[in-house]
């Protein structure tokens, strides 16, 4: 049975995130698309009157670290859950795994988010600092 137009057929709902299952180069490039189709939503200055962990949230949404991530049992399951983060690595160890994925872990799919203003970096890196 064919449908016309081909816009009035029903089509299965597309994936939210990368399957494990997608080759590893595939999976980069599609991180790095992301990332860099991102980063025009990126929000140099606080919100006035945002509380720290509200602007990290926006952050981390933002970014769509969540597209990997997940944060209260919402988010993907790519990378490793963020809940408790806190308990393994302070501050300046997640600022290092933001900006550089690699130094920890060679074979990290995640990307670098080195071009993030600081101010932002940090606000990100003190709130999973802080999920313990």
């Amino acid at each position: 049975m064919s449908c016309f137009p081909a816009s009035a057929c029903p089509r299965p709902p597309l994936p939210l995130r990368p399957s494990k299952e997608m080759p590893v180069m595939d999976r980069r490039a599609l991180a790095t698309l992301l990332v860099a189709a991102s980063a025009s939503l990126i929000l140099a200055a606080p919100l006035l009157g945002a509380e720290p962990e509200d602007r990290a949230l926006e952050l981390i949404n933002a970014q769509g670290c969540r597209g990997c991530h997940s944060i209260g049992g919402q988010g993907g399951s790519l990378g490793p859950a963020l809940d408790g983060v806190g308990a393994r690595l302070d501050s300046h160890q997640v600022m290092r795994q933001l900006t550089d994925p690699k130094a920890l872990n060679e074979k990290s799919l995640m990307p670098s988010y080195k071009h993030l203003p600081q101010e932002n970096l940090t606000v990100i890196a003190d709130y999973l600092a802080g999920l313990k």
